[in-house]
């Protein structure tokens, strides 16, 4: 007996890309709103400290394991725009 499925591999690897890319972009969002709220309290602490604040971006750069494998590659560039994306 045949098993019937309604969606096909690629159907499957489509929500997946969205499905991790959605949860990426929603912890790069809740990192990015805590560093606006400790800069705010910074701000308004800095009258009484004096001081400066600045940022850092360190990121890192990810290669395919295999340069012909279109998946390898797909996967290079979502590690890269998971760290690195968001920010510039």
């Amino acid at each position: 007996m045949q098993k019937l499925s309604l969606y096909t591999e690629k159907d499957i690897r489509y929500v997946y890309t969205v499905k991790s890319l959605i949860t990426s972009l929603c912890v790069n969002f809740t990192f990015m709103w805590c560093i606006f709220v400790v800069y705010n309290l910074y701000i308004f602490m800095q009258k009484f400290q004096g001081g400066k604040i600045g940022t850092t971006l360190i990121g890192r750069w990810f290669v395919p394991l295999n340069e012909f494998s279109e998946l390898d590659k797909a996967a290079a560039k979502r590690a890269f725009d998971f760290f690195v994306g968001w920010y510039i």
